[in-house]
């Protein structure tokens, strides 16, 4: 490591709570607030809980490749990566690569040569069978 390189923080976290375990309550207080406090701050959006993989490109050409995908109800949300093509953009995305993305005009690739793209959420155990 030197101080001229940098990596970019790409997280996935999974809250396990049993019905009535304050899912609703720990996302708003412990995720949503602070993270609309940092939106601010920063005045960018990170936010994201639906998203198609045409959406998430384009919230990432718009934040310089920075997305947090959370959801208070993240049983919906791995179902849909997992049978949708998703998957495979964001295992390449989590894992920091570059974002190439091409609208058919001739001269407008574009490009973000680094991602951070976090998955944070919450699921009932009753989800696990």
């Amino acid at each position: 490591m030197t101080p001229m390189y940098k990596e970019n923080l790409s997280l996935f976290t999974l809250c396990i709570c049993p019905p009535s375990g304050g899912k609703n309550q720990c996302s708003s207080f412990g995720c949503r607030q602070p993270v609309t406090s940092v939106e601010e701050n920063q005045g960018k959006r990170l936010l994201l809980d639906k998203f198609t993989e045409a959406g998430l490109r384009q919230h990432l050409m718009q934040n310089d490749g920075v997305a947090l995908i959370m959801n208070e109800e993240m049983e919906d949300t791995l179902r849909n990566i997992q049978t949708e093509r998703e998957c495979g953009t964001l295992c390449r995305l989590f894992d920091g690569d570059s974002l190439y993305t091409n609208n058919g005009s001739h001269g407008s690739r574009q490009t973000i040569e680094q991602t951070s793209v976090s998955i944070g959420g919450f699921m009932q155990v009753s989800c696990l069978k």
